[in-house]
């Protein structure tokens, strides 16, 4: 999952940005470029730096130390659960491509903005995890090792944020580029219900707990609305300008006023 999400933004940074006027959206090629780079590169500095934890033996952790909150939706590994979630955030982060059927003249702008999304997203939750290290919650329950070197990086869950950002980013690029659509609420309903699903499976598969999948919605939701809404006030800006623009006729040639 993390190498898909790595190869899809690398891939989409080196497409030429460009972005045409009826878009709902406007990238700025110089600004986008800086954007996507620092937002692969931080994520790509903190997934290395998040330090390998040597494997779990198996000793269960003191229950009492986790929050009553956490403690009432914690369990132990389950596979089952673990192996769906990892479909419906994969899923999840790819819905939005859905939407390229209609709008195939605008894909490299959807797509910029989308690398945007994820890049962000996995570069809030991966900083997070480096500088949290909290425990997952099978190392209370369980009584065996079974995910390796990852059992100290719970904090916030990053599964969840991707699927997230995946809804949010598709709710509202299909709300922009469709405003008369009938199925908007239906859109958003489908995204989001996909999203919750993937939560509730962390917690589920005792990978997560109930704040490391509050966390990671919010962190998902927050890039998935910010960065679309960010270009759209670009384009809405650069539509101003042009509307304020006045040609007339003059003596020589034309002149041209704002």
């Amino acid at each position: 999952m993390k190498r898909f999400v790595t190869f899809l933004l690398v891939l989409i940074m080196v497409f030429t940005l460009h972005a045409k006027s009826e878009s709902p959206f406007s990238l700025s090629p110089r600004f986008d470029v800086a954007a996507l780079a620092i937002g692969i590169s931080g994520d790509l500095i903190f997934r290395n730096l998040k330090p390998n934890f040597d494997p779990w033996d198996g000793t269960t952790l003191d229950k009492s130390d986790i929050n009553a909150l956490d403690r009432f939706f914690a369990h132990g590994y389950r596979k089952v659960p673990n192996e769906i979630s990892n479909v419906t955030a994969f899923l999840t982060c790819l819905s939005p491509l859905v939407l390229l059927k209609d709008n195939a003249d605008d894909w490299k702008t959807f797509s910029v903005m989308y690398a945007e999304t994820l890049a962000y997203t996995s570069f809030t939750c991966n900083a997070l995890k480096y500088m949290t290290n909290r425990n997952r919650p099978y190392m209370y329950y369980s009584t065996k090792s079974d995910t390796g070197n990852d059992r100290r990086h719970s904090f916030p869950s990053l599964h969840t944020a991707w699927a997230f950002a995946g809804a949010t980013f598709t709710s509202y690029t299909y709300m922009k580029y469709n405003p008369d659509s009938k199925y908007i609420k239906q859109v958003a309903i489908a995204s989001y219900s996909f999203a919750a699903v993937t939560g509730a499976l962390r917690i589920a598969a005792g990978k997560h707990f109930f704040t490391d999948v509050v966390s990671g919605a919010a962190i998902g939701s927050f890039y998935g609305y910010i960065i679309p809404k960010l270009h759209s006030l670009k384009a809405k800006a650069n539509n101003k300008v042009l509307d304020a623009l006045e040609v007339a006729p003059g003596y020589v040639g034309f002149n041209v006023a704002l």
